[in-house]
Formats: C-alpha cells, structure tokens, sequence
C-alpha cells in the first residue's frame, strides 16, 4: 500500500480514537507554522484550529539517526534557539494557562494514537492538564530566574505508578511565554499574547513546506491522481494525519468531508 494512502487510512482510524475524552475541554489550539503560508494550503479545512505562521524563519532540514531533523534560521529569535538546542520539537506542544504561562509542555503531540494519552513533561497525560487548565480553570506557579538554557533535554517521569517513561524535561514550564510576533492566515503582524488573549490553548509546532503544492496530497484522496513529489509525501503527509487527529479528538470533526466537498470530482 502506497504510504500517502496508509496515513490518509489510519487518519481516519485515529481522527475519533479518544474524542469523547477531550471534546468536551477543548482549548484553543494554536498551530504555529515554522516559515511562511504556503499559498497552496487551505486552513478552512481545518476550521477549529488557529493557524499562525513565522514568515521570517527559514526551515534547514538534515537527516537525523532515526529521523529528519528541523534546525530553525531567523526570527522570532526565541522559536529558532529553542529548536536548535533540542528544547522545541517539531509536533512538540506547549499548554499556555488562562494567564498566559506555560502550564506544561511535551516534545510530541502524537506520541499516543489517542492523543488524550500523551504524556506532558509534569508526567501527566494530556487529557488531565488540558482538564486542569479549561475545566478546573488551574494556573501555573510562576518560576524565579530565567528559562533554564543549557540544561537537560530529558527526565524520567512516572505516570500514575503504572510506568515509568523518559519525556522531554521542562524547559518553559513554570514561566510566561515569551513575546513574539506571528502572522495570521491574512498576512497581518500580531502578538502571540493577542491571539491567546486569556484563553486556555494548546500550541502545537509545525513546518508546513512553504513553496510547494501541498494540494496535490489532498487530490491524490479525493480528486485526480497526481501523484505527490517524496518532499510533500515526507514532510506534509504526516502534517495531515496530526491535523486532523486535532480536529476529531478534540472537536468531533471529520476534515474528510469538507476534502471531499472541495476536491472530489
């Protein structure tokens, strides 16, 4: 089975895995995109997220021991070094309270098929921080001191005495997100603490290619068979797959229908 059409499979499969969980306490979720809109992306199909991109940023990758690598150029300073140095990832998260302080943090949203599962770095599942900030309407005590630059990228944490896992150790937990500017899906300039604006979100990181038509994954679903180029196929088809676990987990939306209303023939 071609590999597009597995991940476009097993969308389907995982869209609903866990949404009963978190469709009731769902943040505000913010997908920050590493670099420009790519002209060819369509937002609307994910109509519940909030994406925010970096137009100023250029994406390098490099191929890891187990996989690609992302290392990050230009500004917003603060998001490049934080990927550079390991205590950003790409599909990592960030859990911003209603005081706009990072709650917790982890280094891959997906870890889970079942997202509501993921460990964060405080060795919680998601569901229950995300519980905590939008049901429970709970704040982060605010470290002393600067963010802990130079310091351990990971930690073992136990989860409930059932297992012990290495996760990404806290980096910006405990401390205020930093101030920096992002760009809305119509080109205008704003603050991440506009967009947040008191509410509980969930800020999930991501590098959409800025320059090549990614449509060509969605018609290959549904419409011609144009086949995708390897650089879409590698770095957005798994973009779909978690985009859309986003939507049916947390909001009980199955992008797929609106795919096939603009792209089926």
């Amino acid at each position: 089975m071609k590999k597009p059409v597995l991940l476009f499979l097993m969308a389907i499969i995982f869209t609903y895995a866990g949404a009963q969980k978190m469709s009731n306490m769902a943040p505000q979720i913010i997908v920050v995109n590493f670099g420009p809109k790519n002209p060819h992306f369509d937002e609307q199909i994910y109509p519940h997220l909030k994406f925010l991109y970096t137009p100023d940023i250029n994406v390098q990758y490099s191929n890891g021991t187990l996989k690609e690598k992302i290392n990050l150029t230009g500004t917003p300073q603060f998001l490049a070094r934080a990927i550079n140095e390991d205590y950003f990832k790409l599909y990592g998260f960030l859990i911003i309270d209603q005081a706009g302080n990072c709650y917790t943090e982890g280094a891959n949203l997906f870890e889970n098929p079942a997202v509501a599962k993921s460990l964060c770095a405080n060795g919680k599942t998601l569901s229950d921080n995300v519980k905590a900030v939008v049901k429970k309407h709970k704040t982060i005590r605010l470290k002393t001191g600067p963010l802990p630059w130079g310091k351990s990228h990971i930690a073992l944490k136990g989860l409930l005495s059932r297992h012990t896992s290495i996760v990404h150790a806290a980096f910006l937990s405990g401390h205020a997100l930093p101030e920096f500017n992002v760009q809305t899906a119509d080109g205008k300039s704003v603050s991440i603490r506009q967009v947040i604006q008191g509410k509980p979100s969930l800020i999930f990181f991501a590098a959409i290619p800025p320059t090549e038509n990614v449509e060509t994954i969605y018609k290959f679903y549904h419409g011609p068979l144009e086949k995708p180029s390897k650089t879409i196929q590698k770095r957005f088809g798994k973009l779909t797959l978690y985009l859309s676990v986003l939507e049916g987990q947390f909001f009980d939306f199955n992008p797929k229908k609106a795919l096939k209303q603009k792209y089926a023939q």
